[in-house]
């Protein structure tokens, strides 16, 4: 019994090349992001000036895949790219932005 169980437990925690394959996947389309938290979070300068350059960036990047992508990774920055267009598309937002820019 308790042989069977070890066992058990050993097959539901191992990984699969499915597992591994989403985690590829996901990590290829958060680099751009983790590259514009960096950029963004800066504590001894000032960054809000930063934001619609660098926002313009990143869409640019998530919407122009590489040919390596897999359709997943393309997937997810497709929803990353609507979503962030979708958080900042206020017109107030945009007009702060652009403030702060000039």
């Amino acid at each position: 019994m308790r042989h069977e169980t070890e066992e058990s437990r050993s097959k539901t925690e191992s990984t699969t090349w499915q597992d591994v394959s989403v985690l590829e996947s996901f990590n290829a389309a958060m680099k751009p992001l983790a590259d514009f938290t960096g950029v963004l979070s800066g504590e001894t300068y000032v960054t809000v000036s930063s934001v619609k350059p660098v926002l313009e960036l990143i869409k640019g990047d998530l919407h122009s895949p590489s040919p390596d992508d897999r359709t997943l990774t393309a997937s997810i920055k497709q929803n990353i790219s609507t979503m962030l267009t979708e958080k900042y598309s206020s017109p107030a937002i945009q007009d702060f932005l652009t403030k702060a820019t000039i």
